[in-house]
C-alpha cells in the first residue's frame, strides 16, 4: 500500500501490479477510454505486460500500467496489437 500511496508524476514512477498464483486482474474500461497492451518491460529482474489507456495521447506513459506477466486478466474489453 505505501508503494501504491507513494507514486507520482514522474515517468520513473510506474503503476505496477504484483501478484501470486490464484491472483487476477481486472483493469476496468470507463466511456474515456479502453485499455491495450502496448508492449512489454522488465523491471527489477521481472517482466511486465504495458497496458496504455486510449484517453492518453500514445506519447503520455504516466498513466500506463504495468501488469506483472502471467497474471490473468478478467477484463475480455482489451485492444491488442496485430502481430
Amino acid at each position: 500500500m505505501a508503494r501504491a500511496l507513494s507514486v507520482t508524476d514522474k515517468p520513473e514512477d510506474d503503476l505496477r501490479i504484483l501478484g501470486a498464483t490464484g491472483n487476477e486482474v481486472n483493469l476496468i474500461p470507463d466511456p474515456s477510454g479502453t485499455w491495450a497492451l502496448t508492449g512489454q518491460r522488465a523491471l527489477d529482474g521481472m517482466m511486465f505486460d504495458v497496458y496504455h489507456n486510449s484517453a492518453l495521447e500514445s506519447s503520455n506513459t504516466l498513466g500506463d500500467v504495468l501488469v506483472q506477466q502471467g497474471l490473468p486478466l478478467l477484463n475480455t474489453r482489451f485492444v491488442y496489437p496485430a502481430r
